[in-house]
């Protein structure tokens, strides 16, 4: 094993040398290290009974300081309090934490001429980047499902693909959108039915008109952070009566599951893996999903999914689940399978084939990547491809998920 050189630059690098009594000195020492860097007008120290994380949040200086990269040594385990404390205060501070546990401790290169590592970012799960020229390149594939009640029209994937830092801004316009509304969280059903946390934020404190005036304007302002932040969208329909269809037939019954969750997941990681597969520069992208009691059923078929797929696999890093409710770019994804979903489930499937792609380009423009749907014809064809495979390995193993 090669081991890690952490030759990288970072803004600054914080190291957790404190014992388990003094859960409060990773705290005090980004507030030092903040000083630092933002001049005379922050360096005392706050006045008392003031948080210096929020007078340095909205101290003067603070608006014309960019982005800082912090890592984050230590490890996950034994620190794990201390360490959170650390990134929630990074965080809080509106800068990229970028923790050092989930670094590759393997000294391989990819096609390109730099190594690949992975990185825990802004607390949002684990995204893979490179180093370029001096630079890192992360790619994070955030994506979330939808569909119509009962299954019955339609089963949509939806997701964005961006470098870390472009998330980190989406998450903090975001997290202002949610703030300003008065809400915690965002669920695209929640908002449009005022059910959840919509319900007991909104509806229960200020009664049903205004609760409905407050979701629909959140509901636009999301719309507005997605189309103007540079994150780029893809997605995909299952439509269910030929999934159906195509269930009921022999080979399809082998190949095809009742359930289209896992398909449908893996159908649009291929999307997103074929895309990249035609970029210039060799990328690798992470994907993250959300947390759910199918989430075991999607992680044992992952390698089985590259090991099938290797010319996608050399693109694929990280696959985990996340919480919805915690991680701000699951809520994003979100809100576009739910759009696909609404696309295709509210016009004839014809009509929806034709102008499904049209419609979510009239919000999304040109940071819509791909919108694409599977029907019977191609449904067969994939069963067509499939069935001598996953027949052998189901002689082999009748429970196995083959992909």
């Amino acid at each position: 094993m090669v081991p890690v050189r952490h030759s990288y630059k970072y803004d600054f690098v914080i190291s957790l040398w404190i014992t388990r009594a003094d859960v409060t000195s990773g705290v005090e020492f980004v507030w030092g290290v903040w000083n630092w860097e933002l001049g005379s007008s922050v360096r005392s120290h706050p006045p008392t009974g003031v948080s210096p994380l929020a007078k340095l949040r909205y101290t003067s200086d603070r608006g014309h300081a960019s982005v800082l990269r912090i890592f984050i040594s230590s490890t996950a385990v034994d620190l794990r309090e201390y360490r959170d404390k650390v990134r929630d205060a990074v965080l809080r501070l509106e800068n990229l934490p970028i923790a050092m546990e989930t670094f590759s401790a393997q000294g391989q290169m990819s096609q390109g001429k730099y190594p690949l590592t992975t990185s825990k970012i802004s607390g949002a799960g684990t995204v893979l980047f490179r180093k370029t020229r001096g630079l890192f390149r992360m790619l994070g594939c955030y994506m979330d499902d939808s569909a119509d009640h009962g299954r019955k029209t339609v089963f949509s994937v939806g997701g964005f693909v961006g470098e870390s830092e472009r998330w980190f801004d989406v998450e903090r316009h975001w997290s202002r959108a949610l703030a300003h509304a008065g809400v915690d969280y965002f669920r695209t059903y929640e908002c449009v039915n005022l059910d959840g946390e919509f319900q007991k934020k909104l509806v229960d404190v200020h009664g049903l008109t205004t609760a409905r005036v407050i979701a629909d304007a959140l509901l636009n302002d999301l719309k507005q952070i997605i189309a103007t932040s540079e994150i780029y969208a893809l997605c995909t329909a299952i439509l269910m009566e030929d999934y159906r269809q195509v269930l009921s037939e022999a080979d399809g019954g082998i190949v095809l599951n009742p359930d289209p969750y896992v398909y449908a997941h893996y159908q649009f990681i291929g999307t997103v893996l074929d895309q990249l597969m035609k970029f210039e520069r060799f990328e690798v992208c992470a994907f993250l999903y959300d947390e759910s009691s199918k989430a075991a059923l999607m992680q044992a078929g992952w390698e089985g999914y590259k090991k099938e797929n290797p010319n996608w696999a050399k693109h694929a890093g990280t696959f985990e689940p996340l919480d919805d409710k915690v991680h701000i770019p699951i809520q994003v994804a979100d809100l576009l399978a739910y759009t696909t979903t609404k696309v295709y489930a509210s016009a004839s499937v014809e009509e929806a084939k034709n102008r499904g792609e049209q419609q979510l380009k009239s919000w999304l423009k040109d940071h819509l990547i791909r919108s694409t749907y599977c029907d019977a014809t191609y449904l067969r064809a994939l069963v067509a491809a499939n069935i001598d495979r996953v027949k052998a390995e189901k002689a082999k193993n009748p429970n196995v998920i083959v992909l």
